[in-house]
């Protein structure tokens, strides 16, 4: 999930939003879902990596990843 709304190379409006619980119970909407890439430092190239159904979180102050 980010907040960032123009790293997004695909982007679809959710029909329900997504409700992300944070610190001491506050509450935040994944409004949309889309695709992502990153550059990754690999062999002292970039290299493209490609997330996909990842969250719009508007208010977020970061970017989360999970592997899971």
């Amino acid at each position: 999930m980010t907040y960032y709304r123009d790293v997004f190379i695909e982007y679809y409006k959710l029909d329900k939003p997504v409700v992300i619980s944070i610190v001491l119970g506050a509450q935040l909407q994944g409004i949309v879902e889309g695709t992502i890439v990153l550059k990754v430092l690999r062999d002292s190239e970039y290299w493209p990596v490609t997330l996909t159904r990842v969250l719009h979180v508007p208010g977020l102050s970061g970017s989360l990843i999970s592997v899971i």
